[in-house]
């Protein structure tokens, strides 16, 4: 609908604001880079427009009137959303050069970010905008979380149980670790669960200190005084399940990057006593006004998956 007129002028509305914040129209107009009569006029003006009076001028400098502070308390909710319409300008802005970077950590970047990037090109093509350039970087969990505090990267996926300080969060996925081993494996041809002491005495292929996966492991293990004495490092899931088929040990992994193995039969779940592996994945970023439109874009995508 039309907005009543006449309006007043919105840059005159924001020196009633300093004005009550300095104490003085002298204050405020040097706030606002301009000469103190010029702010005494631009007040004058806005009293016409309003046809009130709001500002009581005295020899210790300007006080506003009850209708005065009634007005610029306002004034202060309608000057917060001209900064948020800004902010969102600004945003869509840069949204015209579509690039994106993303830091993962290997399980979220091989299995999930795929999609996210295909369902995040679908809603650009809906919008009629820019297809987006997305650059993933593979990192453990500990390292994800520092190219996001660092700003190397506007949104990390980390695999573990605990929220990093100072960074927003959010739950985009649960995922279930198992135990895996080659069917040749002594283990796999018992036919019954092992128990966790036993777990803890067997060779296991897992990633470097720092990712997700081992963190979740040590500590469930560490939780019941279970010493895990036989872990073997490896820098890739590939390289556990390479090593876990030919017979080294057993592999703690993402059921997600197992799933072709153990229905091809090169790779069988192992049953543990009492052992539940579950970790949650949380998307990470500074906070949403320190991010571009396009990350915001891509945060809804992983949230409604």
């Amino acid at each position: 609908m039309p907005l009543p007129q006449p309006l007043p002028d919105l840059s005159s509305l924001d020196l009633l604001v300093s004005v009550k914040k300095e104490g003085s129209i002298s204050k405020a107009a040097s706030l606002h880079h301009i000469s103190q009569p010029a702010a005494s006029m631009k007040i004058r003006l806005l009293e016409n427009t309003l046809g009130l009076s709001l500002l009581e001028r005295t020899p210790a400098g300007a006080k506003l009137t009850e209708a005065g502070v009634l007005i610029s308390s306002v004034v202060e909710e309608i000057t917060e959303k001209i900064y948020e319409l800004k902010e969102l300008a600004d945003l869509l802005q840069e949204s015209r050069h579509s690039e994106l970077k993303i830091a993962a950590s290997m399980t979220v970047a091989e299995y999930l970010v795929p999609n996210w990037i295909h369902k995040l090109r679908l809603r650009c093509e809906n919008q009629k905008r820019e297809l987006p350039f997305v650059k993933l970087v593979i990192k453990n969990s500990r390292d994800v979380v520092e190219e996001i505090r660092s700003k190397s990267a506007e949104i990390g996926f980390i695999e573990n149980n605990i929220e990093p300080s100072g960074l927003e969060s959010k739950v985009v996925f649960e995922d279930e670790l198992v135990i895996i081993a080659a069917p040749s494996h002594p283990l796999s041809k018992r036919g019954k669960p092992i128990s966790l002491e036993l777990l803890g005495n067997i060779n296991i292929c897992s990633r470097e200190e720092g990712s997700g996966t081992r963190e979740v492991l040590e500590t469930m293990l560490e939780e019941r005084n279970i010493p895990v004495r036989n872990i073997i490092e490896l820098a890739s899931t590939t390289a556990i399940k390479t090593a876990v088929e030919s017979g080294v040990g057993l592999g703690v992994l993402s059921k997600l990057a197992v799933k072709s193995e153990v229905e091809l039969g090169t790779l069988q779940i192992i049953a543990v006593k009492d052992l539940e592996l579950t970790r949650k994945v949380h998307a990470i970023w500074q906070s949403t006004k320190q991010v571009s439109y396009l990350a915001q874009e891509f945060l809804k995508v992983c949230m409604q998956s």
